[in-house]
């Protein structure tokens, strides 16, 4: 009797017991739900939030600058492949980021430095210094390394119309010695320089020039090795900076006899004193501007001798060495060829050396008449120098 009654005692305390729990679950089960839509919503904001943090880590390392450190540019620029590459950061951050990139280029515009040659408004690549992400299929790209008067302009044609669909390679470091100064203190200057600058317009050829296409087969620009800024730090980072991305960004470095590109310098500056706004080239089908360099080329060019012509003779021997040691030093995957073995050989075994340093084009069986009949600009002086140079006798 006595146990039967603690067992109906022990049963109604177990129901009290389950009708507590079952009241406390009920309670809590709304107040969990709500801290968890709580703690969602907070989740939901975070890809946002590293986005912008995303933003301002691709300016540092693409631009080796973040909008709030630009005191530390030099320090914190970097030149890795994410850095040529960034992600895409949201619809507000690439807004933010434009207004303070468009703000920052007027400042650079307003620059003395970044005047010369409309640096930073060029035509074909007008917002070169925004984020650009380079593709994995398209031209190669290519930076064609020349002093003036070394044939660039025709080899950059020739190699382009024999790698696929003919383009321009422009000279984006300036045309003059002290335009390609200032276009490097532009850089040193302005708070929108980062170090991978190379690869960066690069990206903006292959992705915004009209003459560049899925067809063809190089992109890029030509770049004036002058010694008073070759050695900067934005020369020397940049160039770095072509063997950082996968695959790596190649390098032709075309020289010429230096005696000969001196007398070439100095015939067609004398020749646009002669013929006002004479142009440095002419299509192959240009008759007025063939006759043009014609009437141009009868002005003889008299060059320094003795010491003088020696130490000129010297110095660009010097400088053409530096050249390529900078480009070692600096990792670079270069060729070197000379405008004699281009132009002047009787085989097109300089032409496949370039093509099988590129792997693009052909590379065997290419005779020098396949190459001339590629050509689209015309020679525009053939008098050898004994004819060109008035004291050729003393020179000699």
């Amino acid at each position: 009797m006595y146990a039967r009654r603690r067992r109906r005692s022990l049963q109604s305390s177990t129901l009290v017991l389950m009708i507590i729990v079952l009241s406390v679950v009920a309670l809590a089960v709304p107040m969990l739900l709500h801290i968890y839509i709580l703690n969602s919503n907070d989740l939901n904001l975070q890809p946002q939030s590293a986005q912008k943090i995303d933003v301002a880590v691709q300016k540092d390392t693409s631009h080796g600058i973040a909008a709030s450190e630009y005191g530390s540019r030099k320090e914190e620029a970097k030149t890795n492949q994410e850095a040529a590459e960034p992600s895409m950061p949201s619809i507000q951050a690439q807004d933010d980021w434009q207004q303070q990139n468009d703000s920052i280029k007027k400042q650079c515009a307003a620059l003395p430095e970044c005047k010369k040659e409309d640096q930073w408004h060029w035509t074909d690549t007008r917002h070169w210094t925004d984020p650009c992400t380079r593709g994995r299929i398209g031209p190669i790209p290519v930076v064609l390394m020349a002093l003036g008067r070394s044939g660039s302009s025709i080899t950059w044609s020739t190699l382009s119309a024999l790698t696929g669909e003919r383009n321009i390679a422009y000279e984006r470091t300036g045309q003059t010695e002290n335009v390609t100064e200032q276009f490097f203190k532009c850089l040193e200057n302005c708070p929108l320089a980062f170090h991978n600058w190379t690869i960066q317009l690069l990206c903006h050829i292959q992705q915004r020039r009209s003459d560049v296409t899925v067809n063809s087969g190089i992109a890029g620009f030509q770049w004036k090795p002058y010694m008073n800024s070759f050695d900067s730090e934005y020369a020397i980072e940049g160039l770095k900076a072509l063997g950082s991305v996968d695959p790596k960004a190649k390098v032709i470095y075309l020289t010429r006899n230096p005696l000969d590109r001196k007398i070439s310098n100095m015939r067609h500056e004398l020749g646009k004193q002669a013929q006002k706004d004479l142009p440095a080239h002419c299509e192959v089908n240009d008759v007025e501007c063939k006759k043009r360099h014609s009437a141009a080329a009868g002005v003889g060019v008299t060059l320094p001798t003795g010491e003088a012509l020696s130490h000129w003779l010297n110095v660009a021997t010097r400088n053409d060495a530096k050249v390529g040691a900078i480009l070692r030093e600096a990792g670079v995957d270069y060729v070197k060829v000379s405008y004699e073995q281009l132009y002047n050989a009787d085989n097109a075994d300089e032409w496949m050396k370039i093509f099988r340093f590129l792997r693009v084009g052909p590379m065997e069986d290419l005779t020098v008449d396949d190459v001339r009949a590629t050509f689209n600009l015309a020679s525009t002086h053939s008098k050898g120098r004994n004819e060109t140079v008035t004291n050729f006798i003393g020179v000699e």
